[in-house]
């Protein structure tokens, strides 16, 4: 089941700036981006100003958390994820690395392969990647290794798949006592900014019937406040940073998992949002902290399941 919009928008954190001629321009609704916009550039969303990497990397440094999204199949935008992890790892002390991609029922063959103690293959076999999560992991493999042997923790943080779609079929309300243990242990339905989005995003969308609006939200609110209470949980008796890698959909205006981890663990959070270039496009101004603008260019999965 579809519960994530791949929202083509993207954000970061920085307060240095350089001179920014090529900015996109201040509007009043949001910055509109210019022919004389490229790929690659960084732009700090509430003045519009183009940072540097370095700035960007400084800034991030000081964060409890970093959220940077994606595109699943967008290979630019897995290559920005690498390269601020790789810049953080260099840096930084005590970097843990949480992850979209994998569920709490993976979280030992994260353990073991981070730390170096079982090979990618068996990783993949002991993770079910193909089933729970299924985009080709090419796509993910400079993260991951990336993250092996040096980062402090590589953190599994979704819930199972199996059930955030039983939620989306038929509520919270029908799981049973094991399946309600799984996820997060407070589920805000409340967020009414947060739900007025996702109907829009819903209403666009196809195959979804009207009337299963109300279990869609419960899906996708089930996913975001369990990725942010396991990344809470994980954090609370470690220093340093984390760095988390998701969807832009679930980072976008910060009510996904931003806000409901804020709530359940404080300190300053930062989030970057690879953002894909249109003519023209107006980037709303509460959208995040950065932008990084790409190109983009689509790859199939190799695998039939959907996200």
């Amino acid at each position: 089941m579809h519960f994530l919009l791949l929202i083509a928008f993207g954000l970061s954190a920085c307060s240095s700036f350089l001179p920014a001629p090529q900015a996109p321009s201040l509007v009043q609704d949001g910055f509109r981006l210019t022919e004389a916009n490229r790929p690659g550039q960084i732009v700090h969303l509430k003045s519009g100003r183009l940072v540097s990497f370095s700035q960007l990397q400084q800034e991030l440094s000081k964060a409890r958390f970093i959220f940077v999204g994606e595109v699943h199949d967008d290979p630019e935008h897995h290559l920005i994820q690498t390269q601020i992890l790789l810049a953080l790892l260099g840096a930084t002390a005590h970097v843990h690395v949480g992850v979209e991609y994998l569920d709490a029922t993976s979280q030992k063959a994260a353990d073991d392969f981070v730390a170096e103690r079982i090979s990618e293959d068996v990783f993949l076999s002991r993770g079910n990647w193909e089933k729970n999560w299924g985009y080709s992991f090419y796509l993910y493999r400079p993260i991951f290794q990336a993250a092996r042997g040096k980062a402090e923790g590589l953190v599994a943080l979704n819930a199972p798949r199996r059930i955030v779609s039983k939620v989306g079929r038929s509520g919270i309300k029908s799981l049973n006592e094991e399946e309600r243990r799984m996820i997060a242990s407070d589920i805000d339905l409340g967020n009414d900014r947060h739900r007025r989005y996702l109907e829009k995003v819903f209403n666009r969308h196809p195959s979804f019937h009207p009337g299963r609006f109300d279990f869609f939200y419960e899906a996708q609110c089930v996913w975001e406040d369990t990725m942010a209470e396991r990344a809470a949980n994980y954090i609370k008796e470690k220093q340093g940073l984390m760095i988390i890698f998701c969807g832009n959909g679930h980072i976008a205006h910060r009510f996904g998992i931003p806000e409901r981890l804020r709530r359940r663990a404080g300190g300053e959070i930062l989030t970057v949002f690879p953002f894909r270039m249109s003519g023209g496009a107006t980037i709303p101004p509460d959208l995040c902290d950065y932008v990084w603008l790409t190109g983009g260019k689509e790859i199939s999965r190799t695998s039939p399941s959907s996200r």
